[in-house]
């Protein structure tokens, strides 16, 4: 193992402590993309218990069929009112989403009914300017960071730790 996967599943493994102590089951959001196989193949490697979920809307049937054929532990979660097109034309008046204006990500992928309390993604700084400020653990807010900053300091250096995610508490093994 290079010294950035060693890095990567140390995290893992510091995140699996705290969510134990916690008392939290550990998800890993899955989407088929690379990112996200890396991620889970990290996640084995470490020898934490988890469990992926695939929260799928509009992947193409090859995402869904790879998905399907090289990931089959990984659980499909499916809520939606409309299609992709047909939300479109009904929910966004024809708008289609853009990199700036991403409301597809929001009705079908971050559905609010399966916010996961402890999870771990494959997001990387070099995605976004937005996603250049992330940590590679996050807390859902301050009250959560105040009540667990001892264990969580004992794992993660200051300069790791941030706020404001819908999750309770998350991990971004890959951020950097």
């Amino acid at each position: 193992m290079d010294k950035i996967e060693q890095q990567a599943s140390l995290r893992i493994q510091k995140f699996a402590k705290i969510a134990q102590a916690i008392g939290f089951e550990i998800w890993l959001g899955f989407s088929g993309g690379k990112d996200s196989q890396v991620v889970y193949d990290l996640c084995l490697r470490s020898g934490v218990k988890f469990k992926a979920y695939f929260n799928h809307s509009f992947e193409s049937s090859i995402t869904r069929q790879f998905t399907r054929e090289n990931y089959p532990n990984v659980i499909r979660r499916r809520d939606y009112k409309y299609g992709f097109i047909e939300n479109i034309w009904k929910e966004q008046n024809g708008f289609l989403p853009t990199v700036q204006a991403a409301y597809c990500c929001y009705d079908y992928k971050h559905n609010s009914k399966y916010i996961d309390a402890c999870s771990i993604v494959g997001v990387r700084k070099a995605e976004s300017p937005k996603r250049k400020q992330r940590t590679a653990f996050a807390t859902k807010n301050k009250s959560v960071l105040k009540r667990n900053k001892t264990l969580i300091d004992e794992y993660f250096e200051e300069n790791c730790q941030s706020v404001r995610i819908a999750s309770i508490i998350q991990l971004k093994p890959i951020i950097d």
